[in-house]
């Protein structure tokens, strides 16, 4: 099995960063444990990102000014979906599935520490 979100949100409390490093440090954080490459393009973050434990990746038609989205199902939460505007230039599809992998993160940090 590889990296997983999981893994990724506990190395982040074993360093102490939850709740302390702005998004520029849990990003370099995240490109470091992920290994992905300087400029990581739309299939590389669709890789990383299901080994991750993302359940799917999705282009689709979204809500007007809205450019992404995740959700998850089941009792547990599930692995979570991420929806991105197809519209969108492809560097624009990127930054979205980046931001919602973040707010994922961010979401599971919360369950990892009290009070976060």
């Amino acid at each position: 099995m590889g990296r997983d979100l999981d893994g990724f949100c506990r190395r982040l409390v074993k360093k102490g960063m939850a709740g302390k490093a702005s998004p520029g440090r849990i990003a370099l954080e995240f490109v470091d444990y992920f290994a992905l490459s300087t400029y990581p393009h739309l299939m590389e973050l669709h890789q990383v990102l299901r080994e991750a434990g993302v359940g799917e990746l999705r282009a689709e038609r979204l809500p007007s000014g809205l450019r992404g989205l995740h959700f998850s199902y089941g009792p547990d939460g599930g692995d979570p979906t991420i929806l991105y505007e197809q519209e969108q230039w492809t560097g624009a599809q990127e930054h979205s599935i980046l931001h919602e992998a973040y707010e994922i993160i961010q979401e599971r940090l919360a369950l990892l520490v009290p009070g976060y």
